[in-house]
């Protein structure tokens, strides 16, 4: 029985691997392969969205797991201008509850959520889910809430 054309390919490669590798990687150098790989993997997301977008999320969600405090530090760096270290020290400084209602259970996504200013962006403490949510709709619709209790009294 003939070889198929891949078969032909992996016994190529198996033969010597790190000079497959090396021709392999002077030849994906050049621009106009770079051309063809960059189209090539195009057409096979726009086909493939369904399994592409899996593939990629496993790998994100498995990234995440490895790598837990590091993308908790770089969201915090990122968003609110502190450190995972910052985070923690004010966990403990709060003796690990929330800064409004003293509740010992942050619920929502597991952690206490870093209350900050959205005009300043000063972080002003950690709170539990319920509270962040309930403080960040107070201050979006302050001032319609105030008209409001106004009015009714």
């Amino acid at each position: 029985m003939a070889k198929t054309r891949a078969q032909i390919s992996a016994d190529y490669r198996a033969k010597d691997v790190d000079a497959y590798r090396a021709k392999k990687a002077a030849w994906a150098r050049t621009p106009e392969q770079r051309a063809i790989r960059t189209e090539y993997m195009r057409k096979y997301r726009e086909e493939n969205r369904e399994s592409f977008n899996a593939m990629c999320n496993a790998s994100h969600k498995r990234h995440r797991e490895k790598n837990k405090d590091s993308v908790r530090n770089d969201h915090y760096r990122r968003k609110y201008g502190i450190t995972l270290d910052d985070f923690n020290r004010m966990a403990e400084e709060q003796g690990h509850i929330c800064k409004i209602c003293e509740t010992t259970e942050p619920k929502g996504m597991g952690t206490w959520h870093v209350d900050h200013c959205h005009d300043t962006k000063k972080v002003r403490g950690l709170l539990c889910s319920n509270c962040n949510t309930k403080l960040g709709w107070h201050e979006r619709f302050k001032q319609q809430i105030y008209e409001y209790l106004k009015g009714s009294a």
